[in-house]
């Protein structure tokens, strides 16, 4: 699964910023964000090569992403681990879910999910789709 998001985060990132869906309410001490921010149950972060504040040290690992974000123009190094990432879009909102990695309130929101010829579709309005990949 790794590799699946891996390939999925490159491809995105090949023609527009990354932001990435995760989930920060489980014990991964792999995953470095700032402290505040763990205690949230799920967050979007944004990676990107030609962002405002630019990201240089970004890389797209085996094992994680990882670069030096902007928090409110504090600059905090993070690392986030793909087994915590449920989810990654474009800027048009254009991207993947993996169910099975989302969190318990993301698969009982009502989020515009229907099934697609046995597979599920998740739309934003205006934003795009974003496909669900089932293991």
């Amino acid at each position: 699964m790794s590799e699946e998001k891996r390939k999925a985060a490159l491809g995105i990132l090949s023609y527009s910023w990354l932001t990435v869906h995760l989930r920060t309410n489980e014990d991964h001490s792999d995953l470095v964000i700032p402290a505040h921010l763990k205690r949230a149950k799920f967050i979007a972060l944004q990676f990107g090569i030609d962002m405002p504040v630019p990201i240089p040290d970004m890389r797209v690992l085996p094992n994680a992403i990882s670069g030096t974000l902007s928090y409110g123009g504090v600059s905090f190094w993070t690392s986030v681990p793909w087994s915590v990432i449920y989810a990654m879009s474009d800027q048009n909102g254009r991207g993947q879910v993996w169910p099975d990695d989302s969190p318990n309130a993301v698969r009982s929101a009502k989020l515009g999910l229907r099934l697609v010829k046995g597979s599920c579709v998740l739309t934003t309005p205006a934003r795009g789709v974003l496909r669900l990949v089932e293991n």
